[in-house]
């Protein structure tokens, strides 16, 4: 199953606040079936380079939790 838009990198909207908060949505997602998942943030500022830096950042260390509960993460 895959999941289109979820709010799953740490701190950067209104979604996960923190890794605990991803860690647990990547567990609740395995046990629900999810193998592949699409973080979408929110943009809450100007799309910008820092920004851009910062989703691309977070969403490699997701992606890496991702690996732990068989989840492939991809950025939206």
């Amino acid at each position: 199953m895959i999941d289109l838009h979820l709010h799953l990198l740490p701190g950067i909207d209104d979604g996960a606040s923190s890794m605990a908060a991803t860690e647990a949505m990547l567990e609740l997602a395995a046990q629900l079936g999810f193998t592949r998942l699409i973080a979408t943030p929110h943009l809450d500022g100007p799309l910008d380079i820092d920004y851009q830096h910062e989703a691309e950042s977070l969403t490699q260390r997701v992606r890496i939790a991702g690996d732990r509960h068989g989840i492939d993460v991809d950025q939206g």
